[in-house]
């Protein structure tokens, strides 16, 4: 049973096609056919004749190569006879050969374009033609032209005109062999195309054959055997049985539309089928209904209702508490009890908790072995399907009723039990109004005891209220008792008070000491501002010191660098690499120096006690490069080794003050020549090992280490950290 008519266009293409499209499209591949091989017919054949092409191409080529190699031979005997004779008849021969071999070699360049393999042998003739008569014709002839060569035998010339022309025959004759064995790679290319075209003619004659039978075989699976099996079937509907599948659904020409004419009919007939089977079960389930008069009856006709009408081998009936928080197992069918399986879920817990709490169905297609047990008296099993299916009523869900059986449910059995559970649900809440009716009755007489109960402890704390004024009366007189306790007390005050103004008299005594100590501590005061007052003309006099020497440093300075720059420039090319090397080392170094002396001389920053930084992009190779050049001429004075190493890690460049960073490691390099008298300093840049502890605010990998090591006398840990205070050396 389909439900819904299918969709035409999700089965075979070629079944969706009409009767009439089916033969035009019969005729189309037959067209097709001929029309295909008719273009591999007329393709085999282009190849053919572009592989004739081809080999009358190698023709044409070998014989412009034997030409060529004639214009060779002709410019060599003309140019022998010249020499031998001296006559000016020869040299018409060899221009003439001479301009047909340049006309030859571009026709060859031509025709050895599609083959880059001859291309440079082709350059290599010409080159060994230009050097033959650059180096030998030329030369020959301007000596005849001269008068300065006589007549002579053949064997004279013969070595020295013939020995450089081996050469280039050689490769012409190379070239040429090279282009037979293409010519005959060429023959055999167009052997096997001219087989390739006969076969073609046959595979043709032999598809032909096949799709005629194709088609045959096509038509009888396509058209006659479905219309035979529908035909078929619309007897067996007839005579009212069932049928179980119809085949060509999905197919979207005429046998698709009599086989879903086919469904509709047998849709209905099941439809209806189905409806009556439902109407009958719920008439039945709601006439049995009416005897219940408890829930726990009503959940068992329920159960044993459902189970029988679906064949379902289990079924167990959970209905919600008052306050609707807790599931209560309350009758089964084919039920049996296991001590592990509780029969309270609240909501959301287990399949039962869910089932409520969403309130929705749950289908379990393949269920475990040891899940669940279905026995009889001849053996048990365990079913392969189960299903949880909400109670329903007016305000909400009610219970959670749960069947398994050996086979899986259907949508008929689904839509049976979603309308009995609706009037199970109705049912259920006209029972449990019944019985909160019957509750209500029962808690209207306790409460009638319970009120007389009252009573009688209301006369009781009567009597309890009666003795606790006669308390009251009692704590009022010792209240009388404590106020006469106070008046005594006020008393005793007045003798405090009286020693207070003794007190009082001695703290002004100390008061007139106080003051004469204040007046001691104002001179001293005046004191120390005459001290502050000195200090301030001391600072006054040291600002003034350090802006008279600005002028007097700096200006000798800027003349150093500038004549230094100028050395280092070495513009007139006069100084060695050593000499430009050490100016330019006193370039960098006077510049530091100018830096440090404009940082000493800015009063401002002095008397702050800050430094402010210039933060640049700075490359790494500049930083190297200056620590290279400024302190490789110290090391070589002190007979150290120097070295610096740089991690492939490192990157390219920082940012930073490159001017507080070269202070910064001169003073460094500094201090290391300085104690070393053996071995050497090294220099190490690159990143921070693994185990270093970086400073707060500083991700590792942004962190630039520069190390330097030295062979000298080394300083003590005590005395490491103090090196970092002001003004400290080793």
């Amino acid at each position: 049973m389909t439900g819904t008519a299918p969709n035409p266009a999700s089965g075979n293409w070629l079944e969706n096609l009409s009767l009439d499209r089916k033969i035009v499209l019969a005729f189309a591949l037959v067209l097709a056919l001929f029309g295909l091989s008719t273009a591999v017919f007329y393709q085999n054949q282009t190849r053919v004749n572009e592989a004739r092409d081809r080999t009358t191409h190698s023709y044409e080529l070998i014989e412009a190569i034997s030409a060529l190699d004639v214009t060779v031979l002709v410019q060599v005997a003309a140019l022998r006879g010249y020499l031998l004779t001296l006559e000016e008849q020869y040299l018409d021969p060899y221009q003439v050969a001479q301009t047909e071999f340049d006309v030859t070699w571009e026709r060859l360049q031509r025709l050895t374009a599609d083959n880059p393999a001859q291309v440079p042998r082709l350059t290599r003739v010409r080159e060994l033609m230009e050097q033959w008569r650059r180096e030998t014709a030329e030369p020959y002839m301007a000596h005849a032209a001269e008068g300065r060569l006589a007549r002579a035998g053949p064997a004279q010339y013969r070595g020295s005109l013939d020995n450089p022309i081996l050469d280039l025959r050689a490769e012409i004759q190379t070239f040429k062999d090279q282009e037979l064995l293409v010519l005959e790679q060429r023959e055999a290319d167009v052997t096997a195309d001219a087989r390739a075209a006969r076969l073609v003619g046959l595979l043709s004659l032999a598809s032909a054959l096949a799709l005629a039978a194709l088609i045959v075989l096509i038509t009888s699976r396509l058209v006659t055997r479905p219309i035979q099996q529908l035909a078929f079937l619309m007897g067996r509907l007839a005579r009212g049985e069932t049928i179980a599948e119809i085949p060509a659904l999905r197919r979207g020409d005429e046998v698709g539309v009599m086989a879903r004419a086919l469904d509709v009919l047998r849709d209905s007939k099941d439809k209806a089928d189905r409806a009556a089977w439902i109407k009958a079960g719920i008439a039945q389930l709601s006439a049995s209904f009416q005897t219940a008069g408890s829930r726990q009856e009503l959940a068992t006709l329920l159960i044993n209702g459902v189970c029988e009408l679906l064949q379902a081998g289990y079924g167990a009936v959970f209905l919600l508490d008052d306050a609707g928080e807790t599931l209560e197992f309350l009758s089964g069918y084919g039920y049996t009890h296991r001590g592990s399986v509780p029969t309270r879920f609240r909501r959301g817990e287990g399949l039962v908790g869910q089932c409520a709490q969403s309130g929705r169905r749950i289908e379990v297609a393949q269920v475990p072995p040891d899940y669940v047990r279905v026995g009889s008296g001849l053996g048990d099993s365990a079913p392969r399907a189960l299903c949880l299916t909400p109670v329903f009523g007016t305000r909400g869900v009610m219970g959670v009723i749960e069947l398994a059986g050996f086979t899986s449910f259907d949508s008929r059995q689904f839509e049976f039990l979603d309308e009995v559970l609706q009037v199970a649900g109705l049912a259920l809440e006209s029972v449990s109004r019944n019985d909160r009716t019957q509750e209500l009755l029962r808690e209207t007489q306790v409460q009638a005891e319970e009120l007389q109960s009252s009573e009688q402890a209301l006369r009781a704390q009567q009597e309890e209220l009666r003795a606790t004024n006669e308390a009251l009366e009692v704590k009022n007189r010792q209240l009388e008792e404590q106020r006469r306790k106070l008046a005594e007390s006020e008393q005793e005050l007045q003798v405090k008070a009286e020693e207070l103004t003794v007190t009082n008299e001695e703290m002004e005594e100390k008061s007139r000491a106080l003051d004469a100590y204040n007046q001691r501590l104002q001179a001293a005061q005046q004191a120390l501002e005459q001290k502050a007052q000195e200090l301030e003309r001391a600072s006054r006099y040291k600002s003034e010191f350090l802006a008279n020497m600005s002028h007097e440093l700096r200006t000798p300075l800027n003349s150093l660098l500038i004549l230094a720059r100028a050395l280092a420039d070495n513009e007139e090319g006069n100084l060695s690499a050593d000499q430009v090397e050490s100016a330019r080392v006193i370039h960098d170094s006077g510049k530091n120096l100018l830096l440090l002396i404009n940082d000493i001389l800015d009063l401002s920053k002095v008397e702050a006690g800050r430094m402010d930084l210039v933060m640049e992009d700075v490359p790494l190779v500049s930083v190297v490069a200056i620590l290279e050049r400024t302190f490789r001429h110290v090391a070589r004075e002190r007979g150290l080794d120097y070295s610096i190493h740089v991690d492939p890690d490192a990157p390219a460049g920082l940012r930073t003050d490159g001017a507080r960073l070269g202070q910064i490691l001169n003073n460094l390099l500094s201090n290391a020549f300085k104690f070393t008298d053996r071995g050497g300093v090294e220099v190490t840049i690159g990143r921070p090992a693994a185990d270093w502890t970086m400073p707060a605010g500083l991700e590792a990998g942004a962190a630039l280490m520069f190390r330097v090591a030295d062979t000298g006398v080394g300083i003590a840990a005590d005395d490491l950290g103090r090196l970092f205070g002001a003004f400290e050396q080793g």
